[in-house]
Parts: structure tokens; sequence; C-alpha cells
């Protein structure tokens, strides 16, 4: 079942969460980081994690085969919940022009809902890009094997998949950060960098990346992929950027751009941006590379 909270006629660029944790990042990205042409979609099967969200759509997925009680962490019933919502999914496709999706791995509607909505976005001939997070170790060897087995099986469905260790994002937390701070701080990580590859991909800036770059850097052989973004205002809007993405734990620190073999980069900023300060901040970008 669909339930439309916003239409628009023309096809738009849409970020959808799939599952508990998809549907938590999707709301983060409404609340704060949504932009003009941007439409949030949440899917979940689990009725009480819908009514948490208020998104621009929610589709609530398998109501016939859950009764809006969730999956229990059940990747088979989470693909017969997804698969008996495909209308909607195609629906969904149908309206978009591009697709960005968030979704945790290890669970059933997560590690289920992403593969199925990319094999529908391959048929519907619409880009699709996931964002996808791995378990803690501590979260047990059989969710890991689910997340580990859910994430081949995506990768044969799509190109653009970027995946997260949840480890990673919890890296340069000091260890007395309360559990709560900590959790709600990785949720605003991920929001702001799917939020931040839907802009870096949609952006009309002065050095922008399109999908195809996105996909020949996400889809090298062997590769481990990471997105990290950086803001800057003022006066040293350059320095502060970089510093920015310096920090950002997707990174893993500065040292670890030594071990970088391709990277996509965009720059964006408004009318004033000079292009001295371009050059100044693709030098120092440029620097720490190898």
């Amino acid at each position: 079942m669909t339930a439309s909270l916003g239409t628009t006629p023309e096809r738009h660029i849409s970020l959808m969460g799939i599952g508990r944790g998809g549907c938590r990042i999707a709301q983060l990205v409404k609340a704060n980081y949504a932009f003009p042409g941007l439409r949030v979609i949440a899917a979940d099967a689990d009725a009480d994690v819908l009514r948490q969200c208020s998104p621009d759509e929610i589709i609530h997925l398998g109501e016939q085969w859950t009764h809006g009680e969730g999956c229990g962490g059940d990747m088979d019933l989470g693909e017969r919940c997804v698969s008996a919502s495909s209308s909607d999914l195609r629906d969904l496709l149908q309206r978009s022009r591009l697709i960005f999706v968030a979704a945790g791995l290890g669970g059933g509607i997560g590690s289920a809902g992403a593969r199925v909505l990319a094999r529908l976005a391959r048929e519907a001939a619409v880009p699709i890009v996931c964002l996808v997070t791995m378990p803690f170790s501590f979260e047990g060897g059989k969710r890991m094997g689910t997340a580990e087995q859910a994430l081949a099986m995506l990768r044969q469905e799509t190109e653009a998949v970027i995946a997260v260790p949840n480890s990673l994002l919890f890296s340069r937390l000091p260890p007395d950060t309360p559990g709560t701070a900590a959790f709600s701080m990785a949720s605003d990580l991920l929001a702001q960098a799917l939020s931040g590859l839907a802009r870096i991909c949609c952006a009309q800036g002065l050095l922008t990346a399109d999908l195809a770059g996105v996909k020949r850097i996400v889809r090298r052989p062997g590769s481990t992929c990471a997105i990290a973004i950086g803001c800057g205002q003022g006066e040293n809007a350059a320095d502060e950027a970089i510093q920015n993405f310096l920090d950002s734990p997707f990174v893993g620190g500065e040292h670890s751009l030594h071990d970088v073999d391709a990277a996509l980069l965009t720059l964006l900023g408004g009318d004033e941006l000079l292009i001295r300060s371009v050059q100044d901040c693709l030098g120092k970008l440029q620097s720490r590379f190898p």
C-alpha cells in the first residue's frame, strides 16, 4: 500500500530508506538535508517504524505477509514482503529519473529490499545508487553472514553499491560517548552522505560528477569505496571543508588516502566562488593523494 503525502507531476530524484535503519536515515534526510527536486520515501513492513516517519511518501511493504509487525530479521520473509509490493515500487520508479537507496544489511527487509528494488530499477532502466551498512561484529556471525550474502546478491543487480561497516561510523567517537548519541550521530553521518551524493550527481556546479562517474568508481574490481562530504563557509571555507572531509569517519584518517587508487571529486559553491579558491582547494586535496 502506498500513502502519498505530496505529489509532483515530473520525474524526480528519489531517495528511499528501506527497513528500520533505512527509514531512520530517510527521515533525517527529509528533516535536515532535503533540497528542491528530491523526493524522500520510507518503505518497511513494520507499521510502527512507518508511523515514526514523515517523508514525502510511505510504502508499507507486504502487509498481507506480516500484518504490519515486521519480518523479524527473516530475509526470505523480507523478500516475499518486498516482492508483494512490487507494483508500488514499479510505480515509484516510473516517477523517478534517479533513485538513491539506504538500507541496513543483516536483517530481513533491508537485506532483501535493496536487492529487489535494484532489480526492478534495472528492468525499468532507472539509475540506482545503494548505500548500505554492514553489521557490527558483536551482532553475531549469523547477522554478518546474512549481510554478506545480501551484499553479494545486491552487487549482482547493480554496480553502484557503497557498503559501509557500522564499526567505521563509530571509529572517531570518544569511548565514553553515550550509546544513543553514538547511534544518532552515525545515522546523521549516513544521512549527510546520501544527501550529499544525491547533490553531487544532480548539481550544476563548477566541478561536478555525474552518475556514470560514480559508477565507474564503485565498480572497480576488488575495491572498497568510501564517500565523505566536507563543507566550509567564510574566508577559510576551503580549509574548513578539507578538514571536515578528512575528519569524516568514512575516510578513516588522512593516512588512508595514501592507499587510494581512484577518486571522484565534486566542488560546489555559490556565485561568489572565486577561481583562486577552487585552485587552492584542489591543490590542497591533491597533495594528500598519492
